[in-house]
């Protein structure tokens, strides 16, 4: 973003429906020769059934409100972080699948960095969080950590504890 002579490589990012999904991509670039990362600091993704963010960057907020709400939310990072040790991104996601579709009320994320997300309140029903290179950390607020991927033979779905050490051995 050129605002007169400064350049700054952070996108603040206000996206809201209540009717439907929101689906935002935000990509790096250049600016006279220098590379630009695409970074973006949430100040409100919400959509009334899915939430999508995919960025190049780092992936921040910088309050601790609530940030992030929909039913199914999905944050990427290609090349940087989501949230950060001291601001996790604080998040809202469904507690309860509705159809088929057990991912239709889940939280899923993946970045190449490190990953720092905070359930505000109710379960954290967790389908896919990957970091490539960095360290997973998440909280549920008031609530537990929920399997949200489908029923597999070889993984129980019965204990959170067995669930997350099933995680580990991943």
């Amino acid at each position: 973003i050129v605002s007169g002579s400064n350049v700054s490589d952070m996108v603040n990012l206000k996206a809201v429906s209540t009717a439907g999904n929101v689906d935002v991509s935000v990509s790096g670039g250049s600016y006279n020769k220098s590379p630009l990362a695409g970074n973006v600091n949430l100040l409100a993704l919400k959509g009334k059934g899915e939430a999508s963010l995919k960025a190049t960057g780092n992936i921040t907020q910088s309050g601790t409100d609530l940030t992030v709400k929909a039913d199914r939310i999905n944050l990427s990072s290609a090349h940087g972080t989501l949230g950060t040790a001291s601001q996790a991104i604080i998040l809202e996601g469904g507690q309860t699948a509705m159809g088929q579709d057990r991912l239709a009320a889940s939280v899923n994320a993946s970045a190449q960095g490190n990953i720092y997300l905070t359930q505000n309140s109710g379960n954290m029903r967790i389908g896919t969080i990957v970091s490539d290179s960095g360290d997973v950390a998440l909280t549920a607020t008031g609530g537990d950590f929920v399997d949200a991927l489908p029923v597999a033979s070889n993984i129980p779905n019965s204990s959170v504890d067995a669930t997350i050490q099933n995680w580990m051995d991943m």
